[in-house]
């Protein structure tokens, strides 16, 4: 069962061909990160309080299963940049 975005503007989609890519996380809530990231294998760990500013891994990268992504979060919603 397909769960509706938290937000609608999140709307995640993987990016084209990519199966098993890093998601775009940036600009959402810890939780949903953690939740996206650990979907595709990742483990995570995250510094600060708020919305995620950037991450370790870019979006789009293959995904290695057990890979660490490292969340740095901060206050506001940073402008998303479109990956690869």
């Amino acid at each position: 069962m397909l769960r509706k975005p938290i937000r609608p503007e999140w709307n995640w989609r993987p990016f084209p061909g990519a199966a098993g890519a890093v998601p775009q996380v940036v600009g959402m809530g810890i939780k949903e990160a953690i939740y996206l990231l650990e979907r595709e294998g990742l483990r995570v760990a995250f510094s600060g309080t708020g919305c995620v500013r950037s991450q370790s891994i870019p979006a789009g990268a293959p995904a290695q299963r057990g890979a660490l992504v490292v969340l740095q979060l901060g206050a506001g919603r940073p402008e998303v940049r479109p990956g690869p």
